[in-house]
């Protein structure tokens, strides 16, 4: 390339480059929930939950009768001094679409005293319904792990297979056994 200064005399200087576009900065992330007060001191921070409890419904005898979505009941019976085979009726679950593809978990613990005792039926609203427990059957899903002194555990889980609520005939209830806590 010529020398311009040489050519027309004098001396210039060259324009300087235009800057590139700069990038576009991304969206900041929304902040999530931070410190909201969840019921009976579930601590919700940013979204996250830090503290759970539930109220606990004792009870003496072989019925545990649990309203649903009520801090007096809870979602957990303990049964102590049972004198034989023990009934869980769980009632007030919503019918409407508000409650549509919902799971429902619910225990019972028992307090053994000498002869083992199981949770061996569940109403839901009023409708009593098959327990499918682990293993096939309640035979298997006690085995080796119940006690006559201490305590058990029978945890259910009421799922919705069909996602409509308006009944609690579409619930399967799984139940399983945790035991021999001495």
């Amino acid at each position: 390339m010529p020398n311009l200064s040489a050519i027309l005399g004098g001396s210039f200087e060259g324009r300087q480059g235009t800057q590139g576009a700069q990038g576009i900065q991304g969206l900041q992330g929304s902040q999530g929930l931070q410190g909201l007060q969840g019921n009976k001191g579930n601590d919700i921070v940013e979204g996250k939950l830090f503290n759970a409890s539930e109220t606990l419904l004792r009870v003496d005898g072989n019925s545990v009768n649990i309203v649903y979505g009520t801090q007096t009941s809870g979602n957990i019976g303990l049964c102590s001094n049972p004198t034989g085979d023990i009934t869980l009726n769980v009632t007030e679950i919503p019918t409407d679409a508000s409650f549509d593809n919902q799971v429902l978990t619910f225990s019972v613990v028992v307090t053994q005293t000498g002869t083992a005792r199981t949770c061996t039926a569940i109403n839901l609203n009023g409708v009593s319904k098959e327990i499918k427990w682990t293993g096939g059957s309640l035979k298997t899903a006690i085995s080796g792990s119940t006690t006559n002194n201490g305590y058990d555990i029978f945890s259910f889980t009421g799922i919705n297979t069909v996602g409509s609520a308006s009944t609690t005939e579409n619930y399967v209830v799984l139940g399983v056994v945790n035991g021999d806590f001495r």
